[in-house]
């Protein structure tokens, strides 16, 4: 069976990339949804963040924020 290539070609993750990325599925679920999806509410990233050891609160806001706008925008070029 071939796999397509953005799955045979995938990155390997790191478990710093891991540790972020269960973040931001879970985050995830807390995304408002009415007209279409909305961004991941600040304060629920900031609630989240409080529950993590020894992490910066402005790095993992940074990293959540460019997930989601990634997220986002791929979610807008699918619907077109």
């Amino acid at each position: 069976m071939n796999l397509p290539a953005a799955i045979a070609d995938k990155p390997a993750l790191e478990d710093f990339d891991i540790y972020y990325l269960n973040a931001f599925y879970t985050l995830s679920s807390s995304r408002q949804i009415g007209m279409g999806e909305g961004p991941i509410p600040i304060s629920e990233i900031i609630e989240y963040g409080k529950y993590l050891e020894d992490t910066d609160m402005d790095m993992f806001i940074k990293l959540m924020r460019v997930c989601d706008n990634t997220y986002l925008e791929e979610r807008n070029k699918e619907k077109k």
